[in-house]
């Protein structure tokens, strides 16, 4: 595997352009986002690969970028006749990248991951444009798995997968890390007030059910012995029921006081917690600053949530989805909790052992504060601009 350096400002001549193929989660987008961004202050162009009824038909426009739509979808799970449309649906969508491609002439194309990727870097092999791909998770999508046999360069977020690409693919594969948007590395934790411990909940951009069902009710059985504020992202659609389920059970987990009066006792009660003690949100728009005030995260397992804990110097409690294919959130996660730097829960176990796990942490702050630093240790913090040199490299070669 070759290490890359930081090759700011190599190429300069006419603004050369990079074409970014990255879609449908935020865990392709942002990363994808973050490269963007950074490329265009050493002087590049970068256009976009997507779809059209994706999330990166939204920020990518709301970015300044420009995007051109593939008309590809996912057939996994989807059944025999949308099997048996891929192949043509396919074959189209190669062609309509073709088109672009012949027109905007880029210097490099990077792959990132989505449903545009395959097409867009098989187009871009046919024409010999240079392909650089980025596989964000600690396992490889099938998408760049296939890719990296024509890619100049395959890039990887995890030591684990460069090392066993690299068997497959000697002299091009290289470990860079996972690209986070730099807002994420100038977070400060803030300090904790009234001894009230603080936790973010994040389901993903889509939610997630099990999160939304199982925690609130630990929360609230926490609220006994802690004092406990949520910031929780339940998914577009699913706050509502989520804000319900904690104000309900809040009040079913009362505390009692009984005051002796001159005629008989009276039962006075409080609830453990107010409604503003539980911010529930569809989506939350500002996560670093969520990040920067949260004493614990709860989290799925995706590659990009994972490198924001790390980069945020987070203490997370990692529950992997587990229909994700070739349970990679499970490898992402085990990166960080192999090394005493998070906590693993699968999600058939999270009901019964969520409590035991934040009681250990909330009786013990020193143990959320090392956890935190440990992720922190394990973070790469110029992953975006080790992807940016690889860029660059090709572009020049391209050129030369």
């Amino acid at each position: 595997m070759r290490n890359v350096t930081d090759a700011s400002n190599i190429l300069s001549a006419n603004q050369p352009l990079l074409v970014i193929m990255a879609g449908g989660t935020g865990g392709h987008v942002f990363p994808g986002l973050a490269v963007a961004n950074e490329i265009t202050q050493q002087g590049w162009r970068v256009e976009w690969f997507g779809s059209a009824d994706k999330m990166e038909a939204e920020l990518v426009p709301k970015n300044g970028f420009l995007i051109h739509f593939l008309d590809v979808k996912g057939v996994r799970g989807k059944g025999i006749i949308a099997k048996l449309y891929a192949p043509s649906m396919l074959i189209s969508a190669v062609w309509q990248a073709r088109k672009v491609l012949k027109t905007l002439h880029p210097n490099v194309v990077l792959g990132m991951g989505g449903f545009a990727s395959g097409p867009g870097g098989i187009a871009a092999w046919t024409l010999g444009i240079p392909i650089v791909i980025h596989e964000q998770n600690a396992v490889f999508g099938l998408t760049n798995k296939w890719l990296a046999r024509v890619a100049k360069r395959v890039l990887c977020g995890f030591d684990l997968t460069a090392s066993a690409m690299a068997s497959q693919s000697p002299g091009n594969v290289e470990f860079v890390g996972n690209p986070v948007r730099a807002e994420f590395f100038s977070t400060i934790k803030t300090q904790r007030h009234n001894n009230t411990f603080r936790f973010l909940i994040l389901g993903g951009s889509l939610g997630a059910l099990a999160l939304n069902q199982i925690i609130p009710g630990v929360i609230n059985q926490l609220r006994k012995k802690y004092a406990i504020s949520v910031v929780h992202q339940a998914g577009k659609g699913k706050a509502q029921p989520v804000q319900l389920q904690y104000a309900q059970m809040n009040h079913k987990l009362q505390e009692s006081k009984f005051v002796e009066g001159s005629q008989a006792e009276q039962k006075i009660s409080k609830p453990l917690a107010t409604q503003s003690d539980n911010t529930v949100l569809e989506f939350i728009d500002d996560i670093p600053a969520q990040f920067a005030q949260a004493d614990i995260v709860i989290c799925r397992a995706g590659a990009l949530t994972v490198a924001e804990v790390a980069a945020t110097e987070s203490c997370a409690i990692f529950v992997p989805l587990p229909i994700a294919v070739d349970d990679h959130q499970t490898y992402n996660a085990k990166a960080l909790s192999d090394n005493d730097a998070a906590i693993l829960i699968g999600q058939d176990k999270l009901a019964d052992n969520l409590y035991s796990h934040l009681d250990m942490l909330l009786s013990n702050p020193q143990k959320i504060t090392e956890m935190g630093r440990k992720a922190r240790a394990l973070c790469i913090q110029d992953a975006t601009l080790k992807v940016i040199a690889a860029i660059v490299q090709e572009g020049l070669r391209e050129k030369l």
